[in-house]
């Protein structure tokens, strides 16, 4: 969830690229709709922290993570103290991710969150349905 199509296009070419399936939302809404519509193929939300109109972008994040818990979130965002300010934090099992990114590290991200949630798929791992 990105509102700037400058932002959010290419990231979602670079990763389809790279073999993921993604689903784009320019605002909340939008990712809501896609959230009901998709909401079993979706394992990871990347989203921008601050949004059109001033919604924070870590109120949707933390609604959809209460409706399915093994969800992965990247919040990205240019405004550091933004992150602090609005409570989000990695111990509510979010990842921040400033702005701007390299590909590299978009993709070095994204692949972290993947392996870390098909880990815990695996039979036999103490972690798995958590």
């Amino acid at each position: 969830m990105e509102d700037e199509d400058i932002v959010r296009r290419p990231i979602g070419i670079y990763l389809r690229k790279l073999g993921y399936h993604v689903i784009e939302a320019a605002n909340g809404n939008q990712a809501i709709a896609l959230w009901q519509q998709h909401r079993d193929e979706i394992d990871l939300l990347y989203t921008d922290m601050v949004m059109p109109k001033g919604s924070p972008g870590s109120s949707l994040p933390k609604k959809l993570k209460s409706e399915k818990k093994s969800l992965r979130v990247i919040i990205s965002s240019g405004y550091s103290t933004e992150f602090s300010v609005n409570g989000v934090s990695t111990e509510a099992g979010f990842i921040y991710l400033p702005k701007p990114s390299s590909s590299a590290v978009i993709a070095s991200t994204v692949r972290s969150c993947v392996e870390q949630k098909n880990a815990e798929k695996t039979p036999g791992n103490k972690n798995e349905g958590t």
